[in-house]
């Protein structure tokens, strides 16, 4: 997943807990149901805090504005609205049989982050990630 931010966004610290939004994938493991990120692959656990670096690693030219913007693709992504995140898995996956899980997450209070867009839905980059609870297994 890539965020695309304009040439002047500057990283934010979260002053407080920021609520977001996050679509994952299952797989097999043991035996067991187990919850991955859909980029990268990275197992999750309900419960626990994720970092990660933030690193801004391209400039993007808009294709149909022609606005030059900035793409992070290191970092932990998430969206700042439900619907966006449940939209996302159709952009994504289309009408696969993968089942539509979305995790309810924060950026905790300290964090760096980012705020832009991915497929025009208004979405964070951040260096921590908090995994609160499934929202949505469909």
């Amino acid at each position: 997943m890539c965020l695309y931010i304009g040439i002047n966004t500057k990283a934010e610290v979260a002053t407080e807990d920021i609520i977001c939004y996050k679509f994952l994938r299952t797989m097999k493991a043991n035996g067991s149901d187990c919850l991955l990120t859909p980029y990268r692959m990275t197992f999750i656990h309900i419960g626990e805090t994720y970092t990660s670096r933030l690193i801004v690693t391209g400039i993007y030219t808009n294709e149909y504005t022609n606005e030059e913007q900035y793409v992070i693709n290191v970092g932990i992504h998430s969206f700042k609205e439900y619907n966006d995140a449940d939209d996302a898995i159709a952009d994504v996956y289309g009408l696969s049989d993968e089942p539509r899980i979305i995790a309810k997450c924060i950026i905790p209070k300290g964090a760096e982050y980012y705020t832009g867009t991915f497929n025009g839905r208004e979405s964070y980059a951040s260096d921590e990630l908090t995994y609160l609870e499934i929202i949505n297994l469909g």
